[in-house]
This record gives C-alpha cells, structure tokens and sequence, in this order.
C-alpha cells in the first residue's frame, strides 16, 4: 500500500487534487446537513453528533483511498444521503444504540448479499417502479419541509433557489455550494447568524464516541429493510452504472464488500452507512480530474486525504454548522435532495419497460402507491412507513400484473439502466457525456 501510494506520486497532478477537493466540499455543503438535521431532530448530544461526522468522514475517506489505490480507479465512497433522511424520523421514534444496532445487522446482510450477488437478483425480485416509488416518499417530506421552513425567511429562500437554479443551469456540480453560500450571505446580512459556540469538548480534533449497539426486532423492520433497499439499490447501483458510464472496469462486489464492512466496524461510532458514490464520484471520475483516465485515480486519492483530513476536525465543522438555524438547515437540506428527487420521479413516470415503448402501467401504480404510503410518514405496531410502503407497493404490482399476458422480464435498475454484471463492469466507450442521479 505504501509503495503503491509514493508511486502515485509520478501521476499527480493539481486538477485531480482539485477534483477531490471539490468532491470533499460538495459533501460537507450538501448531505453532511442531513445527518446534522438527524441529529437536531433527534435531540442527540454534541459529542455523539461530533462521532457521527467524524465516522461518516473518516470511514468514506479510508474506504475512498483503499479502493483508490488498490484498484487503480477513482472510487470514492459515500455516506447513504436517503439513509441520513430516514434516520431523521427514525432518531425521533428509536434510541441510538438501537439505530446502531439496525446498522450493524444491515451492514452484514450487506455484506452477504454482495459476496454472494443474490442482492442483484433480489433487485430485480422488486419492480424498480416500487424501488423509485419508496425512495421518492422518503425524499419528498424533506422537501416539503424545506418548503414549510421559508416561510420564516422568504428572503434567504428566494435568493438561495435563484442561486441553486442558475449555478445548476450553468455548473451542475456547484449548485449546492453556491446555494449554500449565498444562503449563508443572507443570513450574515439580517444578522441571523447565532454566535459560534467552542467546539465540543473544547477541542477542534474529534473524539469518537462507543456507542454500544442494542437489537430491537421492530427497528430492524422499520428502519433497517428501508435502509438496505435505498443504500443498494438506489445509492450502489447508481453508483456502479455511473463509473461503467465513464468506460472504467472493477470488480463491483469486492468495491461493494468492502464499502459495507468499513460501514460495520463505523457504525459503533454512529455512521448508518457506507456506500458507492455518484455525484462526487463523477467530479473525480470525469475528465475534469485528468484528461487521461487512467490518471484520475488520483483524484480518488485526494478525495479520501481530504475526508480523512475532514473527519480529524469534525469538532470545528459541526461547530461552523451549527450557526446556521433550524429552518435554514431544513431549506438546505431540501435543495440538496432536489436531484436526487427529481431523478426518482423522472424514473418512476417515464422509463418504459425493457423492450418496450410503453409506460410501465403496474410499476407506475404500484410506484404511485408506495410513494404515497411512504410520503405519508405511516406508523402500524411500530413499523414505520417505507417498509409499508414497499409492501404496499409490492402488492398492488402482484394485482395488477395478475392477468397481464406473459412474465415480467426484470426491469431497469433505479438508474434506468439494465442491471450490471455482478462480477466486471466494463464498457466499450473510453468517455462518456451522460449524468447520473445523485
């Protein structure tokens, strides 16, 4: 490993360092507000919040430069960004060490489930139509809220979607920065800035927090199968179709093995999650970072440095954060899952069936109904909405696909793209133009 790295040395270069910077500030501008909302919501204390960050960061950038360097490709790992919206409900209904529990044994099923390449033939099991269905209603109260939350600063809001809207017209990958930026512009300029506090524990340099994990059936149920659909399926998948996009070749279920046990031996210290990245995976994947692609593996690198880095001082960035308000967080945290929406959405109501030019019509009501069970924030002995609304929507496709003339052939991953090969991705083009969904 330590001869591999001062090799990469002699293909440095500024624009992949660059790139993997950028990846970093992408992260911390937009998803890293979700797990901070979480944790608002679910009223925990600094330092368990500091852990969390620390985790997520520290694990994504181990994970990042491993696969980077080993592999030779610029796979950067992520923190789950619809798995940071559950928990914002879920931190309110079920104690930490529960939650970390559910990670642990969603980490491991994770685990077999990618080692063995039954999750590729469980996806196509669940018809992408529910898959889109459920990840949009988790996404979509979020949202509103953000709606909900100008109310109180009108203002701010208006100039923080004219920013995300153009620079998202103009610099796709900026525009959650930019948002953020004049967001934060705003709130300096009517002084709604709250004081910085000192960082927890009086320190800048993080201090993980064991969280000892406690196992309860009915937090499985309602968080971990939401967890485990939304991380693979609509987080890996999309991941892996986005560097297949850009011509790269890599063992999909060693990258995906090994994102899930970093994901365990973090989830003591509160990360929910590890996985495949998508829109930061394209900023050090595309020719931005190098324009030879067998060099942009360093940007890969780069990104996990600055994670790592990132992580390291945890403290003094929850400490930046946390003068942001409550309702300017919510704002935020809703720009940033626009995308990710919009993509959910547009895959839901437009892609057609495989081989086909119409509209899936039992898909698309199933889907329907397991947005609209999930959006609904439902809650039935326990169990909370995304798993009723994957049963839901589960069921409603076995009715209306009952007498429909032949099989269903497995549809499209939630990417609208065939499912890969569960050993090799590989493609025949050496570029490509096409974006993916965060």
């Amino acid at each position: 490993m330590i001869h591999r790295l001062a090799n990469s040395w002699r293909d440095t270069s500024f624009s992949a360092w660059n790139a993997g910077f950028i990846a970093v500030f992408i992260s911390f501008a937009g998803p890293m507000a979700l797990i901070l909302q979480a944790a608002h919501a679910g009223d925990l204390d600094p330092d368990v919040t500091v852990s969390w960050v620390w985790a997520a960061s520290v694990c994504t950038g181990i994970i990042t430069l491993v696969m980077s360097l080993t592999m030779r490709l610029p796979m950067i790992a992520a923190w789950s960004i619809p798995g940071s919206v559950l928990l914002i409900s879920g931190l309110q209904r079920y104690d930490i060490h529960e939650l970390v529990g559910v990670y642990i044994v969603v980490g491991i099923v994770s685990v077999i489930l990618s080692a063995t390449g039954v999750f590729t033939t469980l996806v196509n099991l669940i018809p992408s139509g529910v898959i889109n269905g459920v990840l949009a209603g988790i996404l979509l109260p979020i949202c509103l809220q953000a709606v909900n939350a100008s109310q109180d600063m009108a203002v701010m809001a208006v100039v923080m979607l004219v920013a995300f809207f153009i620079t998202r017209r103009l610099a796709p990958l900026f525009a959650i920065p930019v948002a953020m930026g004049a967001g934060i512009v705003m709130l300096f300029l009517s002084g709604a800035l709250t004081a910085p506090s000192s960082p927890v524990g009086g320190s800048i340099i993080a201090q993980p927090v064991w969280l000892t994990p406690s196992f309860d059936l009915t937090a499985m149920l309602s968080i971990g199968i939401p967890l485990l659909l939304v991380t693979m399926a609509g987080q890996n998948l999309p991941g892996a179709e986005m560097m297949r996009g850009f011509g790269y070749r890599f063992n999909l279920r060693s990258a995906l093995v090994v994102t899930n046990i970093g994901g365990i031996l973090f989830a003591p210290f509160g990360l929910h999650s590890a996985n495949l990245a998508t829109v930061t995976g394209i900023v050090c994947a595309g020719p931005e970072a190098h324009p030879v692609r067998r060099l942009r593996y360093v940007a890969g690198i780069s990104a996990g440095v600055f994670y790592i880095a990132a992580g390291i001082f945890a403290p003094a960035i929850v400490m930046v954060m946390s003068m942001i308000s409550g309702p300017a967080l919510a704002l935020i945290s809703g720009l940033v899952l626009l995308p990710a929406l919009t993509t959910a959405l547009t895959t839901l109501f437009h892609a057609p069936d495989r081989g086909s030019t119409k509209p899936r019509t039992p898909e698309l009501e199933a889907g329907i109904v397991a947005l609209v069970v999930t959006a609904s924030e439902l809650t039935i002995a326990g169990i909370t909405a995304p798993c009723w609304g994957i049963a839901a929507g589960v069921v409603v496709y076995g009715i209306m696909s009952a007498n429909t003339p032949g099989r269903r052939t497995p549809g499209p991953s939630p990417t609208n793209q065939p499912p890969p090969a569960p050993q090799q991705f590989s493609s025949s083009a050496a570029q490509s133009t096409g974006r993916n969904s965060p």
